[in-house]
């Protein structure tokens, strides 16, 4: 997001894309955990922080308390890297 905050979100489905208008942070409250159903896929709330450690930690005590998942994909991670929204320089124009 912008100003340095994280997002932290955590859902018992498969997160969809996220479609924001902005990545202002203008209006939202920090270091705090929503329950509102903004996101239509986010069933167990959302967190911005700018605190890199409270996002890890989230995250972290989450893994924690899934331990006896018998495999990786029973955690419910899906792990995904941003959209660009301008192609790399070095890759070939198609």
């Amino acid at each position: 997001m912008a100003d340095d905050v994280f997002m932290v979100r955590r859902s018992r489905v498969k997160l969809g894309h996220l479609m924001f208008a902005d990545y202002s942070t203008d209006y939202v409250e920090l270091d705090r955990w929503y329950l509102a159903p903004h996101f239509d896929d986010c069933t167990d709330g959302y967190l911005f922080t700018k605190d890199r450690r409270l996002a890890a930690e989230t995250c972290v005590t989450w893994f924690r308390d899934n331990q006896g998942a018998s495999e990786p994909s029973k955690i419910g991670c899906d792990y995904r890297y941003p959209d660009e929204l301008l192609p790399d320089d070095d890759a070939p124009e198609l």
